[in-house]
């Protein structure tokens, strides 16, 4: 899976993540690796429900030791609610909350 964020009318700059995991049929969890346009090369992992994708990740070979959590939240077959959080060591340093549409 590839994702990329965009903040429009932002000096922010893009997010981009480029996906790579495996799930069986019929399970629930999964493992995954992704390569972070911000943060370079993380592992985590995931659960899936009827109505939502959660996951949690921590980026290697970080000796500031930030790690981070994702929900997303199914309105539809193209919309999405995302809320995240960035933590570094135990402190939370970033949330982002955000509505998705899917593309083509």
């Amino acid at each position: 899976m590839v994702t990329k964020f965009s903040f429009p009318g932002s000096s922010h700059q893009d997010i981009s993540c480029q996906y790579r995991g495996r799930l069986n049929g019929g399970e629930s969890q999964y493992t995954y690796v992704l390569q972070h346009s911000q943060l370079g090369r993380v592992e985590g992992e995931g659960w899936l429900s009827n109505h939502a994708i959660v996951q949690r990740y921590w980026v290697l070979g970080d000796r500031q030791r930030q790690s981070g959590f994702e929900t997303f939240y199914r309105f539809n077959d193209r919309r999405y609610y995302l809320a995240s959080g960035m933590l570094t060591g135990h402190s939370l340093t970033s949330t982002m909350e955000a509505t998705l549409e899917r593309q083509g």
